[in-house]
């Protein structure tokens, strides 16, 4: 009598990551708004996201104004030694106001000119807002000036040590080191893999756009792998 073999259990594939679309969903606000696959991709955050911040800002540079003033105004009537005693508190306070004002400009220009991140392989250009200056306006740059594209993923993140976060951010760098604001997304500290996951469909459009290889990597390993588009 013939002996059937029986086969295993098939060892399941890791699924591939979608392909990105024009409906591919962003976080942090932002949206595609044009996308011709290979040729050209814009996106945009919503003008109501800086408008929110720069009211939450515009209430930060208010608060301390309003704490300065009734500072002083009580420091002075008590005594002069009383006043020298709050003026260091007085300053710490002047300094949130000041960079409470550049970081309310920054919002500003940004929900004016419309916060956004442009790659055209047809015309060899990339556009977008430095990320980490507040008086930079809006950069319109050959391509070819594009050194590095990257997706940072950090664990631990976050104001809450109770709750921490885990956050994954696509970088742009330019040849000078500026780097160029792009989508970044947040999730619970364990769920590293899905966080990642919400930003590589865009990080490989950018990489087949742009013609540069998407390094990712996760800052509490150290580990690096490169993402082919």
């Amino acid at each position: 009598m013939r002996r059937e073999r029986t086969r295993g259990t098939a060892i399941s594939r890791r699924p591939q990551d979608p392909a990105f679309s024009a409906t591919s969903p962003l976080p942090g606000g932002w949206t595609v708004a044009a996308f011709v696959p290979g040729e050209r991709l814009t996106l945009a955050r919503g003008g109501k996201v800086e408008l929110r911040e720069a009211l939450r800002r515009l209430f930060v540079v208010l608060g301390a104004t309003t704490l300065i003033v009734a500072l002083a105004a009580g420091a002075m009537q008590a005594s002069k030694s009383f006043f020298w005693v709050m003026a260091p508190v007085i300053v710490l306070l002047l300094v949130v106001v000041v960079f409470g004002l550049l970081a309310l400009l920054r919002s500003a220009r940004r929900a004016v000119a419309g916060t956004h991140l442009v790659l055209d392989a047809g015309a060899g250009l990339v556009s977008g807002f430095a990320a980490d200056q507040t008086l930079a306006g809006m950069r319109i740059e050959p391509l070819s000036s594009l050194k590095a594209l990257t997706l940072q993923v950090r664990r631990g993140a976050g104001t809450n040590p109770r709750d921490p976060k885990c956050w994954a951010v696509l970088e742009l760098t330019l040849t000078d080191g500026t780097r160029l604001e792009a989508p970044d997304a947040w999730g619970p500290d364990a769920d590293f893999d899905a966080t990642e996951a919400l930003l590589l469909p865009l990080g490989r459009e950018l990489s087949r756009l742009s013609g540069k290889p998407l390094e990712v990597t996760r800052l509490w390993t150290g580990e690096t792998r490169t993402v082919k588009p």
